[in-house]
């Protein structure tokens, strides 16, 4: 091998290095904050159990024939299930819901439903 093919080799290899140290240093920066995701679910609520899933996009709700059609009865509701996808531990202080015709907020108080986002 000649020399300037040894510069080449050893230039793409410093290439290559710097761009997945770039690549750790933003996946640690994205990382390194807490990062919270809420999930809309439509759920059928009885005294024992509840049947929940996540609302589509695409769907204005859920579909519960299945639920009826295999012995479930209760109360539909709305709920919101919020996981921390971040590394930092996440609080959740006030939940803001907008239907048509008005504002609905909830602040939690006391102790919360589920484990803490940490």
């Amino acid at each position: 091998m000649n020399t300037e093919s040894i510069e080449l080799i050893i230039s793409l290899l410093s290439l290559v290095i710097a761009g997945l140290s770039t690549g750790w240093q933003i996946a640690q920066y994205l990382l390194s904050a807490g990062r919270p995701k809420a999930t809309l679910l439509h759920e059928l609520v009885s005294s024992s159990a509840a049947y929940t899933g996540p609302v589509g996009s695409h769907e204005k709700k859920r579909s519960l024939e299945g639920a009826h059609h295999q012995g479930f009865s209760g109360v539909e509701a709305i709920g919101i299930q919020i996981t921390d996808h971040g590394r930092a531990p996440v609080t959740i202080e006030k939940i803001t819901l907008f239907p048509r015709g008005g504002t609905l907020s909830l602040v939690p108080l006391g102790e919360l439903i589920g484990p803490d986002l940490s």
